[in-house]
């Protein structure tokens, strides 16, 4: 009798050990921003600290907080082609009104950065056991960031599992196209995309030109898709097949970088999740250069942040 028990404890113990095991879990973050990487490390972090392992691919070295359940890799190339795109100073392109044209180098970058990943996971070995493990060892779930990421729903689609959209500034006009969601024409003029005017509200030129800077943006899906399909056909033909759209229409999930309280209400589909503000913590001291800042120029203090 004591021995049945004890076989019975330890088949029960077996179990409870398998049920409780993590889940396989690749980050793809190519071609974004390393602020793109920051504000999701949290939820990074919060799944490794559930004993999830944890994969992030990304262009660029600095890991946020290490992590004994995370890797974290940056391929070379990818690292050198971002820095080189991301070290325009944006506000000053802004300024000079040059900001469609800072837009448009992004969506080209998109692909160039699809490309450089895919190329490097045929001759980096440690890279390519990470995009593509063996059947042992694959991945139960792919996290792809929406913004200049679209690489990932290549990869997700080759790998054949589940992928989750993660978008790190507020929703796109975008996803108009990819996912119906209702064209707010009442709010986007608003948000000043072009640094024009300096009063609030915006007037109506200036509204009129930011809302002509995103109406434009709606058709991006279009415009990156072919490219993407072509690199897909050549670098993982036996997976070819879906369109870019279809592909990004399978999202089983969209988390999006935004909060009610700090930004426009709006309607949205079931599947998207609001998880703004993870990367907020309270402040520890003072700032005294801020503080001084904002005694000396108070008008001129317009928006602060740090991504490192």
């Amino acid at each position: 009798m004591a021995v049945r028990f004890v076989i019975l404890a330890v088949i029960f113990a077996v179990l409870c050990v398998h049920l409780v095991t993590g889940a396989r879990i690749l980050f793809l973050f190519a071609g974004g921003n390393l602020s793109h990487k920051t504000v999701i490390w949290p939820f990074v972090l919060g799944l490794a600290n559930r004993g999830h392992v944890i994969t992030f691919i990304s262009s660029h070295y600095k890991t946020p907080v290490p992590h004994a359940n995370v890797t974290d890799l940056a391929p070379e190339a990818l690292v050198q082609a971002t820095a080189m795109v991301y070290g325009v100073n944006r506000f000053q392109a802004r300024q000079q009104g040059l900001e469609s044209e800072t837009w448009d180098e992004y969506d080209e970058f998109a692909q160039h950065s699809c490309e450089l990943l895919l190329k490097a996971g045929e001759t980096d070995e440690h890279l390519r056991q990470a995009l593509y493990p063996p059947s042992e060892t694959k991945y139960d779930v792919v996290i792809i960031n929406a913004v200049y990421g679209e690489c990932g729903f290549i990869i997700a689609t080759h790998l054949r599992v589940k992928y989750i959209q993660y978008c790190p500034t507020t929703i796109e006009s975008w996803f108009h196209t990819s996912f119906g969601l209702p064209w707010q024409a009442s709010w986007i003029p608003d948000i000043a995309a072009p640094l024009a005017g300096s009063s609030s509200p915006l007037p109506f030129l200036d509204r009129l030109h930011n809302f002509w800077f995103y109406a434009t943006r709606v058709t991006r899906t279009e415009t990156v898709s072919a490219g993407l399909q072509a690199l897909h056909a050549r670098y993982l033909p036996e997976s070819a097949g879906p369109t870019f759209i279809e592909m990004e229409r399978n999202t089983s999930l969209v988390l999006v970088n935004t909060h009610p309280t700090f930004d426009f209400a709006r309607p949205l589909p079931p599947w998207f999740v609001q998880i703004g503000g993870m990367a907020c913590w309270a402040p520890v001291g003072s700032l005294p250069q801020v503080t001084s800042l904002t005694n000396r120029q108070p008008h001129q203090l317009t928006f602060m942040r740090s991504i490192d």
